[in-house]
Parts: structure tokens; sequence; C-alpha cells
């Protein structure tokens, strides 16, 4: 019997998002940064919360089963939402892998 290896997905959105967001910031797309601080504040939060969405999506794209992506997607964006606004603490890590293996099966 064939059984799938863990796929961690919560670890790879992370490590996927990080990535996007060393990409972006080493890419001159001829924006210049705004002028007032609070500008610059939700530009940085804008670009934040893209690179979140882009590793999520790059993440759920390794669940086999096309079905179940849409509903690991906005668990996965929930995860990463409170990773970013409450620290990736162990507990928070176990409580989101819970209920991806409710909703998606043993990830």
């Amino acid at each position: 019997m064939f059984t799938m290896p863990p796929l961690n997905l919560i670890e790879k959105a992370i490590e996927e998002s990080k990535t996007y967001r060393q990409w972006f910031d080493t890419q001159n797309f001829g924006i210049t940064e705004p002028l007032t601080p609070q500008a610059r504040r939700d530009v940085l939060y804008l670009r934040i919360r893209e690179s979140l969405n882009r590793g999520a999506r790059e993440a759920v794209k390794l669940i086999p089963e096309k079905h179940k992506r849409s509903p690991a997607y906005s668990l996965l964006m929930q995860a990463l939402y409170d990773i970013f606004h409450y620290q990736k603490t162990p507990a928070l890590i176990a409580y989101y892998n819970k209920r991806l293996d409710e909703i998606i099966g043993t990830h």
C-alpha cells in the first residue's frame, strides 16, 4: 500500500512566501517608494499580503486531489495571517495542522 509522505503545507507556504518576497525585493519594476509614512506602511502590508497569497497558492498545488485544494487554500490563508500577526508558535502550527488533517486528510 502506497502512503504519501507528509506535505507540511504550512511550512511549504511559509517557505514559498519568503522566496517570493525575496525575489520581489530584488527586482526593479520601476516602482518608487511612496512619499508619506502611511503610504509606505500600506504598500509594505500589501506586498506582504501578496507574498502570503502566493505562498499558499503554491503550497496547495502539492495536494494531489484537486477538489481538496480550495478548502486547503482558505485554511492556509487563515494560518499564514495568524502566523504573521501572532508569531509562529508550535501551538498555532499544531492547531492548523489538525484542522488541515480534518479537511484534507492526513497531510
